[in-house]
């Protein structure tokens, strides 16, 4: 049985190799953990249009993206997170 409900992701160094490219492996490993019925997310010091725009594969599989420090999209929609 699974005990985690979501996985958040940062990009350089994690789930990018050093060409900055997505592995297919990473992709088939997140859509695993996706039909698991986990929440997928990054977690990131890229803004939401950069990821959405050159890496749409990965960006589609995600439930939410936190973008620099205060920013959370969500299907779409940015939500600004205060302290």
């Amino acid at each position: 049985m699974n005990h985690y409900k979501v996985a958040v992701f940062d990009l350089d160094g994690t789930l990018f190799n050093n060409q900055s490219q997505v592995s297919q492996q990473n992709l088939k490993a997140l859509k695993s953990l996706k039909e698991t019925g986990m929440l997928l997310g990054i977690a990131s010091g890229r803004d939401y249009a950069h990821i959405a725009t050159h890496y749409q594969d990965l960006a589609n599989l995600m439930d939410f993206i936190v973008e620099g420090v205060n920013q959370l999209i969500a299907n779409s929609s940015p939500t600004s997170i205060r302290n």
